[in-house]
């Protein structure tokens, strides 16, 4: 979430921002913008894998 404010609040590039946050490609940060507009702030939450009882 820190990624896609400091884009919106500084108009920096994709590409521009990969370099700022050690980010390892540009398409990253579109698809987590892209999971944002669709589900929120829950769609880019990291949810737990495995066995759920």
């Amino acid at each position: 979430m820190n990624v896609l404010n400091y884009m919106n609040e500084t108009g920096t590039s994709s590409r521009d921002t990969v370099a700022l946050f050690i980010i390892s490609s540009p398409s990253m940060i579109r698809n987590w913008n892209l999971k944002f507009e669709v589900g929120g702030f829950d769609a880019l939450v990291s949810k737990k894998r495995g066995i759920h009882l």
